[in-house]
């Protein structure tokens, strides 16, 4: 850490402002924190002032934040929620690792806990435990834990690291003033929020969570940066909005955002205002890193000769960059078409992907979805035709009551396309929802999943290509075009293809007794599951 007297010798005198006097619970003795100021120092004085040669100064551990963008970030102790980043090289692993380190030094009750997606992504060379072991070792005179990955203060203070996926049970029972969940938009919305309700402890700062991360469109974040207002159409940061403070609610089991309190109280009553979360989201990249710009310009290089995709995201934090996978589905490739367009007489069948899961306030907030999938194929054209799209997340025996509704809405010339999972309760299961429907007079059709999510989805890509799919305008349209533009092949945590098996299964059930269009297919290079690319 640097020294106090080098600090003295390049920041001017220290004002009121540099001292925050914060409200201590009721009965308790108000208390003071010194703001954290940054402070702008070359580096040819750094190294003379610490005897060093200047070709080590990359090697530095810097304890200090180095902008006024990082400055704010680390004096902020009103906000319950803060979200940092949205450009790579912000500094924001450093500088929330110096939040944490302000907690400690400031608080002995203080107690924090560093979080990522999965536990592999804790450890190892340049990790984040490796880079809060350095900080918290050398200006916090912590000892460290490798096994249960924590760290122990001279005073009794305790950080922890814990990954987040599937891991709330880990959780039960913590005390923490500050959780600090990493590359937060990898994570699922109903981890990251239900530490929120872990967040209690003796100490007298703000409990706080906090969120680092860089722009991801498939993320729950983008979501609630696009309710809170920070983001305008094409999904950057509106600079009037970047550190402003919003208000968020849960109304009806979704989050809900305003400019004030007042708002949410005019429009849902006081006790939602009451229970509302302040929010900020801080806005920063590597223009707000002077570390960065002085002393790795090359890697300022690498960000600007990123693929475009890559380069709105990383580079200028463009939160609706959309991945398009490996090319093998393009909207462009869909006509959209009104319903009075579709033909008359067309064989149809609706096809299920399920799951029965309802959405929990403690346990899981966003489980997978039942899609339904409806469409009409067209023999004498190959055309195929996606009607309608049902959705929901819920009980057993609330999906089962959907599919029967629905089944009855559609018609009994619509078949019922359902998908056997593998095993005797996959087989028994199939057989229960066949006979249920059987006496309501619907036909149904089951398909057996023995093929790799790709092969499934093969035909379906092969038709689209071929401009042979066509979808019914509604708005469901935009789900069911994202989620098939991001379709890569291959199961990843946080990432939904309820659409795309849905899809799959209707097709391949509405046209198995007819003959596919003949379209070339490279079915040796998209087999990869790595690049593949329809020719």
């Amino acid at each position: 850490m640097l020294s106090d007297d080098l600090i003295e010798n390049t920041e001017t005198q220290e004002t009121q402002e540099d001292v925050e006097a914060v409200e201590a619970p009721k009965g308790k003795r108000t208390y003071t924190r010194k703001k954290i100021r940054y402070y702008e120092i070359n580096a040819k004085e750094l190294c003379d002032y610490l005897n060093l040669d200047p070709d080590s100064i990359s090697k530095l551990e810097f304890h200090y934040p180095l902008s006024k963008k990082q400055e704010l970030f680390c004096n902020d102790y009103k906000n319950d929620i803060i979200v940092y980043g949205g450009q790579a090289a912000s500094g924001k692993t450093q500088v929330s690792i110096l939040r944490m380190l302000i907690g400690v030094l400031s608080d002995k009750h203080y107690a924090a806990c560093i979080t990522r997606q999965s536990k592999v992504q804790l450890k190892g060379s340049g990790s984040i435990f490796s880079v809060a072991t350095r900080v918290f070792e050398s200006a916090g005179k912590a000892s460290t834990n490798k096994v249960e990955l924590t760290w122990t203060f001279p005073e009794g203070q305790e950080i922890k690291a814990l990954h987040l996926w599937d891991n709330q049970n880990d959780y039960q029972g913590q005390q923490n003033t500050c959780y600090y969940v990493d590359e937060a938009s990898q994570c699922k919305e109903s981890d990251t929020m239900y530490l929120m309700s872990r967040l209690r402890s003796k100490a007298k700062m703000k409990h706080q969570l906090v969120l680092a991360t860089n722009p991801l469109y498939d993320s729950y974040l983008r979501i609630f940066l696009e309710k809170g207002g920070y983001l305008d159409e094409e999904g950057y940061v509106k600079p009037e909005m970047d550190g402003k403070t919003v208000y968020m609610a849960r109304v009806e089991g979704d989050w809900v955002f305003k400019q004030t309190q007042e708002e949410l109280e005019d429009l849902y009553g006081r006790d939602v205002a009451d229970d509302a979360y302040s929010f900020v989201f801080y806005s920063a990249g590597v223009d707000d890193n002077p570390y960065i710009k002085r002393y790795q310009p090359s890697y300022i290089r690498k960000l600007d000769n990123l693929p475009e995709l890559e380069r709105k995201m990383l580079r200028y934090g463009c939160w609706k960059a959309v991945p398009e996978a490996s090319g093998w589905f393009k909207k462009e490739w869909v006509r959209i078409v009104e319903p009075s367009q579709v033909p008359l007489g067309l064989r149809q069948c609706r096809g299920w992907d399920l799951a029965a899961t309802l959405p929990d306030k403690a346990v899981n907030r966003t489980p997978d979805w039942t899609r339904g999938i409806k469409g009409a194929y067209d023999a004498a054209t190959g055309t195929l035709y996606i009607l309608d799209m049902v959705s929901d997340r819920n009980r057993p025996a609330v999906i089962q009551k959907l599919i029967e509704d629905t089944a009855l809405k559609d018609g009994k010339s619509c078949f019922v396309g359902l998908e056997q999972d593998p095993g005797q309760a996959g087989i028994e299961s199939i057989h229960n929802k066949k006979a249920r429907l059987a006496r309501l007079g619907v036909k149904v059709m089951v398909t057996k999943a023995r093929q790799s999510k790709f092969e499934r989805a093969e035909e379906f890509l092969i038709a689209a290509q071929n401009g042979s799919v066509v979808l019914v305008k509604g708005d469901w349209n935009k789900d069911f075009l994202y989620e098939w533009e991001t379709f890569d092949g291959k199961e990843k945590r946080g990432k939904f293809n309820d659409i795309v098996d849905a899809t799959n299964t209707m097709y391949k059930l509405l046209v198995q007794a007819s003959s596919l269009p003949s379209i070339k297919f490279n079915k040796q290079r998209a087999s990869s599951m790595t690049r593949g690319t329809l020719l």
